[in-house]
């Protein structure tokens, strides 16, 4: 069980009560501190420590949390000199987002009520509707006028006790391979610095924090940085700097047992991204910047703009951001509100004097909703759909007739197919119908900009150039697909006149591997 440090620190005999599981046999159970943080006093780091107990007890742990909704209402249970033997409630609110050194400051809920003080160092706050832990309180202001305290989050006691990262659930790979690989670097060191290491391997990267541990290190890629393949092309090089041969043999076995080889891995194309934040008093701000495998690149260029002028600034610094990446046949990605999905970007030109238009590269829509980071249920929802798009695993391709069903109904409809991740619409959907597809999380989505005209939908000629999209959309790698879509828009272009599957031709294609760094204005909501 975790607690601070300075609870324990004068301890010759340590006992541990659970008071709420109200039962006899597990009071004043006996434990081992077997880890102590840094921890030298009061208002210093690392205070933490780890008891465990002489022997197994029969209830269930506590669920964890890394990323508490700042929103959701925290609690506390401890036990102030005057509180008896039941303790005493506490509710507390976070005073910031930010975190100020590695805690996180709280305060009282409510003025008259319960609030940080002596007795509650080493409670686990944890989210009222939930239950799930986010962190554990510190300390508390000491004031008599302040109503104030710290709070140790997760994601700061694993930096010190790494074996808590065992029971997380943490996505960038699986738990009993994630338990593997950090017992096997345990303690152990490397004849470089690892940030340095870690820049060598991913030059495009700002300067990262220094890390605590070779454990660190390999958590920051995992959890910081993006690509599928981030890990191996860490771990290859990592290995051959362990200084213990052991740790060095053991941890190559592990990268050819477990992860794909890195060694002929397939160059990622990079992006250009144009992204347009909706302001609430009116206009757009409009950002420029690049996309790596190695991450996000700074942006070139910021403005506001409105609407009439959005083509003309676009297209005059589109060739700025082509210095980037020129020879690498970037994929333009439009990050736009859900409102402007429906503009023909791609009948615009990249080098107007020379017809150059979107059309003649890989030109991709995005849903700028899914990449704010406090939309976490939105984004959720994609990257649970998304997981099968570079497996064998991915279902064929949707299409929605020209008279869609109503927005409730292919809503409900998409929940039932938790796996559908690329729908076809064979006439430009309404709006109504097109958030809500959004919304359930579908990261593939094609659609004509024109609108069906026919009576009889079943039969029409839309419908039926939508069943010859989906043929050739099925037999494409997801990563093809933004190729396969341009050469899909040249064809219709060459056979002017006749109908063809890719004109005037829409693809919202979401990576959730590829993320942009947000603007630093964010005032806009989707209009």
């Amino acid at each position: 069980m975790l607690t601070c440090a300075h609870v324990i620190s004068e301890c010759q005999d340590v006992r541990v009560s659970f008071a709420q599981a109200r039962r006899r046999d597990l009071i004043g159970l006996r434990g081992q501190v077997i880890f102590r943080g840094p921890w030298y006093g009061p208002g210093t780091a690392g205070d933490v420590a780890v008891i465990e107990l002489d022997h197994d007890i029969d209830l269930t742990p506590a669920r964890l949390l890394t990323l508490p909704d700042p929103s959701a209402t925290l609690v506390a249970h401890g036990f102030p000199l005057d509180s008896g033997e039941s303790g005493s409630i506490l509710r507390v609110r976070l005073s910031s987002r930010d975190r100020i050194g590695e805690w996180s400051h709280i305060e009282a809920d409510t003025g008259h009520s319960e609030f940080p003080r002596h007795g509650f160092s080493g409670a686990a706050v944890h989210e009222e509707s939930t239950g799930k832990v986010v962190g554990m309180i510190t300390d508390s202001s000491g004031s008599a006028d302040r109503r104030t305290g710290r709070m140790l989050p997760i994601d700061a006691i694993r930096s010190y006790w790494e074996e808590l990262d065992d029971l997380l659930d943490l996505k960038w790979l699986p738990a009993s391979e994630r338990r593997e690989l950090r017992q096997i670097v345990t303690d152990a060191e490397t004849d470089i610095p690892a940030h340095q290491l870690l820049m060598q391997t991913f030059p495009r990267i700002v300067r990262p924090r220094d890390f605590l541990s070779v454990w660190d290190a390999i958590r920051y890629v995992g959890e910081e940085l993006m690509g599928q393949d981030r890990l191996g092309r860490f771990l290859v090089p990592l290995a051959s700097h362990l200084t213990k041969e052991r740790a060095r043999a053991d941890l190559e076995f592990w990268v050819g047992r477990t992860l794909s080889p890195v060694q002929a891995r397939e160059v990622i194309p990079p992006s250009i991204i144009v992204r347009l934040e909706a302001k609430t008093k009116g206009g757009y701000f409009l950002t420029f910047s690049t996309w790596t495998d190695d991450g996000p690149g700074r942006p070139v260029h910021a403005a506001s703009v409105d609407k009439n002028e959005l083509r003309t600034v676009v297209e005059d610094n589109l060739p700025r951001l082509m210095e980037r990446v020129v020879g690498q046949d970037p994929i333009i990605e439009f990050v736009l509100p859900q409102s402007l999905l429906y503009e023909p970007v791609d009948e615009w030109y990249i080098d107007r004097a020379n017809g150059i238009s979107l059309r003649d590269y890989r030109m991709v829509l995005r849903d700028v909703a899914r990449l704010r980071s406090q939309n976490s249920v939105i984004r959720d929802k994609w990257i649970t759909r998304s997981r099968a798009l570079r497996t064998g695993r991915r279902p064929p391709p949707e299409v929605i007739s020209c008279r869609a069903p109503s927005p409730g109904q292919v809503y409900d409809w998409l929940m039932l197919r938790p796996d559908m991740c690329v729908l076809i619409h064979s006439s430009r959907p309404p709006i109504s119908v097109l958030r809500k597809v959004l919304v359930s999380g579908v990261p593939v989505v094609l659609w004509p900009r024109m609108r069906c005209a026919e009576s009889d939908h079943a039969a029409c000629s839309r419908h039926q150039l939508a069943g010859v999209l989906g043929l050739r959309v099925a037999a494409a790698p997801f990563d093809e697909i933004p190729g396969l879509v341009r050469q899909l828009r040249l064809e219709a272009r060459e056979k002017r006149g006749q109908p063809h599957c890719g004109r005037r031709l829409a693809l919202l294609w979401d990576d959730p591997d590829r993320l942009p760094d947000p603007p630093t204005y964010t005032d806009g909501q989707d209009g």
